[in-house]
């Protein structure tokens, strides 16, 4: 859950030491929001475009990414499997 209450947050990083290409899915609850890269603080920095329920990450070697998920209406409890990263 966001700091705010309004949403949520996930945090991706790079581990490998590598620049990345990742793929994020939203399941269909989140399909709807709008998804923003911010910063440690959750403050939005650069909106995330998605397509389909799909958007490609860039990552710098090493690189930590927060993604603030924010929707109209309330989610409902649907467990875990809100987005995926592949």
């Amino acid at each position: 859950l966001a700091e705010d209450g309004h949403g949520y947050v996930a945090r991706l990083w790079e581990s490998l030491g590598v620049a990345a290409t990742a793929g994020l899915t939203v399941g269909r609850e989140l399909a709807g929001c709008r998804v923003h890269e911010a910063n440690l603080l959750e403050d939005a920095e650069k909106p995330i475009r998605l397509s389909r329920g799909r958007a490609s990450l860039e990552f710098a070697p090493f690189e930590i990414k927060t993604l603030v998920f924010r929707t109209r209406a309330p989610i409902p409890d649907s467990g875990p499997q809100l987005f995926g990263v592949t």
